[in-house]
């Protein structure tokens, strides 16, 4: 028995824990199965069958990978898109844990990377902070409860804890914060409350 067909029927009647969680191996007895259902075969001769091709698959036809940065390989169905794979890569996939193939070339990697990702974050964080004015925060309440008012061109922002809500500001309000000091928290919120109409007087 060659090499191919020893290890496709490994797969196929394996019922250790051997392929748990192998994307690979589930995609194979997966296909096996419908193949089985539309032939109209049992699941035994569909995979002796089977076990004799070890190119089927090369039109698409048995699905195949794709891979992410974060979330690494996924294989899948002839009618999702993917990198198409054969039986004979399926298998050699499967033997390797169902991780990325050997070939697969990183440029077809989708998704961001790690570094990408808090690159992103970081360059959220510093145009949100360039975009939007704060003004000190303080206290009220018993409980305590910190409350920051920001702006910028466009809305208000009060922030009560850790729930932000926001108001939009016509161009008057917007000189008028822009005038203020970074300790004039007190008229910050309550020119937010007039843009909200949502109070009457300043937070206390």
């Amino acid at each position: 028995m060659d090499k191919f067909k020893k290890s496709f029927l490994d797969v196929e009647t394996g019922t250790t824990r051997k392929y748990t969680d192998n994307g690979a191996a589930e995609l194979l007895v997966e296909l096996m199965h419908e193949c089985s259902r539309l032939d109209g075969n049992s699941f035994a001769e569909t995979t002796e069958k089977f076990s004799n091709q070890p190119d089927y698959g090369s039109n698409g036809e048995a699905g195949g990978v794709n891979v992410d940065h974060q979330t690494g390989a996924t294989y899948v169905s002839s009618n999702c898109d993917s990198t198409w794979m054969t039986l004979e890569s399926l298998v050699a996939a499967a033997m390797n844990g169902g991780r990325c193939p050997g070939w697969w070339d990183k440029t077809w990697t989708t998704g961001m990377t790690n570094d990408e990702i808090a690159d992103e974050l970081e360059a959220e964080a510093n145009e949100d902070a360039r975009v939007r004015q704060r003004f000190q925060s303080f206290g009220t309440g018993s409980p305590v409860v910190f409350i920051e008012c920001s702006y910028d061109e466009n809305f208000a922002y009060e922030k009560l804890g850790r729930i932000t809500t926001k108001a939009e500001i016509i161009s008057e309000q917007f000189s008028e914060l822009n005038a203020l000091h970074f300790s004039d928290s007190l008229r910050a919120g309550y020119i937010f409350s007039e843009a909200s109409g949502g109070r009457d007087h300043a937070p206390i």
